[in-house]
């Protein structure tokens, strides 16, 4: 994915970016149903662990913490501040 400093997207080389959804929107729904909606997740960002993670359209990281392959925990970061932005 390729951006603009205005953090509009830009280019996307077939990987669709999420829309900026509210966080919540993600809690107690399976994997499966996330992938049917958003596509396979973008990244694997767990070290040892599987934690599933999206790229939006403005530019955050959206992370899914799995349980059972259920969503309890979303964390999104700010991929320019490298700051987290929200949690649910």
């Amino acid at each position: 994915m390729y951006f603009s400093k205005a953090r509009q997207l830009k280019e996307h080389w077939n990987v669709k970016a999420i829309g900026s959804e509210n966080a919540a929107a993600f809690l107690g729904k399976s994997l499966e149903e996330i992938t049917k909606e958003y596509g396979d997740p973008h990244a694997d960002i767990g070290s040892g662990f599987y934690f599933p993670a999206y790229v939006s359209e403005n530019m955050h990281l959206v992370v899914l913490y799995m349980e059972n392959n259920t969503v309890y925990k979303v964390t999104v970061k700010d991929l320019i501040t490298d700051t987290v932005v929200a949690t649910d």
